[in-house]
Parts: structure tokens; C-alpha cells; sequence
């Protein structure tokens, strides 16, 4: 209500006639635009998104060198050939993951925690323990893989022309492991570009001139070589962008506590083999059960999928050390509304490349090769699962960066022992299409578990928008 003396002042009397414009409702931009209502100098979105701009950019470089690899690899070994290096890629991928023992997540959680702090001493010495314990451990696993490739070659898979291939590339699980571990250091230091440049483009680039250099006259054993001379040369660069950015280092004494160093990588551990198993279970089946060129083209089509959430391992590359950092600093609300709104972008940028897959997977399937046709049902299957993940949001980093790393281990062991099931059941009669429904529902239900246990633990709902002030942390 108004006050009677204010009825006759000038400014209402003017405004007691002016004439208002008519109603004019929001476009749709508009109204998506009014979503991310932020300042993009002073909020911590807008810190993400000039992060992720780049990572972003590079993501698409990655991804776009992978299907160039792929599209490359199909062409020139064909179908059962390109079975061949995705069962030994299998093979190798798992004894990185063993070589890794989970260090990677560790470490990019404690190096980002130290340096929020300016805590060199604990950066410098979690970095060196953790280096250290994957270089033996890897070595050891790949010099195991190496000795009993005969009897996993001919006793279990039945594939003969799968030894010397296995051979060439199981070492390469050394350096892999190497450089992954030094990506997530450099990552949780916040430099998302070169972290990405070594996850996403580095290997993918030399195996790519390989293939084009020696892959042609040596087949399949050129690829082979490639892919070792590309983890080698780029675990030698990561440990250079290591040292260049961490010059605090020089003089330190590094000092952390082995204990909580193994009792934080354990269940990531678990985690990261879980992982393996949820994802590669398919392959590794079929390898038994199907023949090489089953395990080509179901290959093509899961890689040809997961290209929908490179936009979620952007965000993820530029969130997690955000996400440690306002949880070590004991900003829930911060973390709650970080949270909330880079789910609401990966949803926008998300769907419009799962319905250009879904609509498009004959041709893009195509591209392969005639022989690869026939798994465009298995592209729409996957397509719309990763689409499905992406929509759930960065769970795990949430989770992990949390202290909830027990939460996230559940929910892949769950998914992961699911979809060996499903893939037992399914391969034996319904061969890829059965590898790719397993794949599916359990990536999916791993999603869900991750959601609830968000809500659960954490205390907020990923997909319960309501308004909010501008924060700035």
C-alpha cells in the first residue's frame, strides 16, 4: 500500500499515465539464456567455462583424431583386423588400469587439495609415491601378460593371429600408465589444456602417423608399433609439462602420508577395474565367443558412441579440481550450485549430437566400411546410452572430489557385475546386439546409483532447479 502523501508527487502522477509496452513473452534462447543467469568474471561457472572453452576445443581435436584413427584402421586392416587390435588394446587397457591402482583419481584429488593451499611439500610427495608405485606395478603386470600371451591367445580366445600383436602392445601399459598419471597431476594444478593435449591428442596423433607411415606395409604390427612409440614419446612429454609447471618443487622436500594415499586409490582402484570390466566386458566376451570381426565392428560402434560424451569429460576435466576445491574449502552450496548448473549445459550441448547419431547411424557406420553397416541398430543402442550418461552429469568427479569414493565404487561394481551377467546371458545367442544392451542398461543403471548417492550423501538433487542470487567464491 501507498502512502497518502506520496499520491501527489510528480514522479507517480507521470507515472499514472505512461503508456507500458505490451506483453512480450521470452523466446526460447531467451529463456535457456535466463537459466545461466551468472557473471561470468566473478562466478565459478563462468571460471569453468573459460576453462572448459579450451578444454572443449581440444576434446573436439581428440575426438575427431580418434574417428580418424578408427576410420583409418577400418579401412586398411578391415574388420577382422581391427578385432585383432581391439582385443589386444583390451588386453593392454586392463593392465594399465593394474598399473594405475586407482593413483590417477588419487592424485589429482590430493595435488589439487595441496595446491588450493599452497601446500607444495604434500603435492611434491604424493606426486613421487604415486609415479613410483604404478611404474613397478605396471611393469610387473605387462611382464606377466607377456609371459602367458600364448595360453590367452590360443586357449582362450582361439585367435593364433592375435600373439604377435598382444606382444608388441602390452608394454605400452607402462608409459600409458605414466602419462595418465602425470595428465590427472597437471589437472588438479587446474591446467586443463595440457592435460587434455596429453589424454586426448598426443597418443592418438603419432599412432595416426604410424598408420599412415608403416601401418600400410606392415598391417596390423605397424598399428601395434605406433601405439608404443606414441605412449613412450608422450609419457616423456607429460613428465616435462609436470616439471615446467611446478617450478615450487625445485626445493622442496616432498611429504605425504603413504597410508592415506593407499587407503584413498584402493577403492578407486576397485573403481577404475570395475570400470574396465563395466566397459570392456563385451569385448572380451565376444572375442571368445564371436569372431574377430564381431569384435571390429562392435568396437567401432561403442567408440563411434562415446564420442557424445567427450563434452562430459571437458567439463569433467575442468570441474574436478573446482569441485575438490570448494569441498576441501567447505562450500556446500557452492559445490551444490556448481553442480546443478554444469548438468543443465551438458544436457543443452548434448542433445542435438544424440539425435544426429541415432538418425544418421547407417552412414555414419558406413564410413567403414560395407561390413560395418549391419552394427547401426548397435550405434543407436550405445548412442542413446551415452546420451543418458551425459544427461546425468559429472557423478563421479562429484562424488570422488567429495570423499565419497566408497559410493562411486559401489555403484561400478554394481553396473560392472550386472553387465557380466547380461553379457553372459545375451552374447552366447544374440552375439553384438547382446553386447550392446548390456553395455547399455548397466552404463545407465551405474548412472542412477550415482544420482541417488548424490542426493543421499551430499544432500542435493542434480536435477532440482530452483532460483538463485548469483554467488561468487
Amino acid at each position: 500500500m501507498l502512502h497518502s502523501s506520496s499520491l501527489g508527487s510528480p514522479v507517480l502522477r507521470r507515472e499514472k499515465y505512461k503508456v507500458t509496452a505490451p506483453l512480450r513473452f521470452p523466446t526460447p534462447l531467451e529463456t535457456i539464456a535466463s537459466m545461466f543467469k551468472f557473471n561470468i568474471r566473478n562466478s565459478e561457472i563462468g571460471e569453468t567455462i573459460k576453462r572448459a572453452a579450451l578444454a572443449f576445443v581440444i576434446k573436439v581435436m581428440g575426438a575427431g583424431l580418434a574417428f580418424i584413427f578408427n576410420l583409418m584402421l577400418a579401412r586398411i586392416i578391415g574388420a577382422d583386423g581391427s578385432g585383432i587390435y581391439f582385443l589386444a588394446l583390451t588386453i593392454t587397457t586392463i593392465t594399465t588400469v593394474l598399473g594405475r591402482m586407482g593413483l590417477d583419481n588419487s592424485l589429482l584429488r590430493f595435488v589439487a587439495a595441496g595446491a588450493a593451499t599452497k601446500d607444495w611439500s604434500s603435492v611434491k610427495g604424493v606426486y613421487n609415491k604415486s609415479i613410483s608405485l604404478s611404474f613397478l606395478v605396471s611393469l610387473l603386470a605387462a611382464s606377466i601378460v607377456f609371459i602367458f600371451a600364448d595360453f590367452l591367445t590360443n586357449n582362450l580366445f582361439s585367435k593364433p593371429e592375435l600373439l604377435q600383436p598382444l606382444r608388441l602392445m602390452i608394454f605400452a601399459a607402462v608409459p600409458m600408465s605414466l602419462l595418465l598419471l602425470n595428465a590427472q597431476a597437471i589437472l588438479g594444478l587446474k591446467k586443463i589444456s595440457e592435460s587434455q593435449l596429453i589424454n586426448s591428442v598426443g597418443v592418438q596423433t603419432i599412432i595416426i602417423i604410424g598408420v599412415i607411415t608403416i601401418g600400410r606395409k606392415m598391417g596390423i604390427n605397424g598399428v601395434m608399433y605406433s601405439y608404443l612409440a606414441g605412449a613412450i614419446f608422450i609419457a616423456f612429454i607429460s613428465h616435462l609439462l609436470w616439471k615446467y609447471n611446478t617450478p615450487q618443487l625445485k626445493n622442496i622436500t616432498g611429504e605425504f602420508d603413504t597410508r592415506k594415499l593407499l587407503d584413498s586409490c584402493l577403492p578407486l582402484f576397485w573403481v577404475s577395474s570395475m570400470n574396465i570390466m563395466m566397459n570392456w566386458t563385451g569385448t572380451f566376451l565376444l572375442g571368445i565367443w564371436g569372431s574377430s570381426s564381431d569384435v571390429g565392428i562392435f568396437s567401432i560402434a561403442v567408440r563411434n558412441a562415446m564420442l557424445i560424451s567427450f563434452i562430459l569429460h571437458a567439463v569433467n576435466a575442468a570441474s574436478s579440481a573446482k569441485y575438490s576445491e570448494l569441498y576441501h574449502l567447505g562450500d556446500i552450496s557452492g559445490f551444490a550450485y556448481y553442480a546443478k548448473k554444469t548438468t543443465i549445459i551438458l544436457i543443452l550441448i548434448s542433445t542435438p549430437i544424440c539425435l544426429f547419431f541415432v538418425i544418421c547411424s547407417k552412414w555414419i557406420m558406413g564410413l567403414f566400411g560395407a561390413s560395418f553397416i549391419q552394427g547401426w541398430d548397435l550405434l543407436t543402442i550405445l548412442a542413446i546410452a551415452q546420451f543418458l550418461n551425459v544427461a546425468a552429469g559429472s557423478v563421479g568427479p562429484i562424488l570422488m572430489m567429495s570423499g565419497n569414493e566408497v559410493a562411486v565404487r559401489n555403484s561400478i561394481f554394481f553396473s560392472a557385475v550386472l553387465n557380466l551377467i547380461l553379457c553372459m546371458l545375451l552374447i552366447p545367442d544374440y552375439g553384438t546386439l547382446g553386447a550392446a544392451c548390456a553395455n547399455s542398461i548397466s552404463l545407465v543403471s551405474a548412472n542412477l546409483y550415482c544420482i541417488f548417492e548424490i542426493k543421499r550423501r551430499l544432500g542435493f538433487s542434480l536435477y532440482m532447479f530452483t532460483p538463485s542470487k548469483e554467488r561468487q567464491i
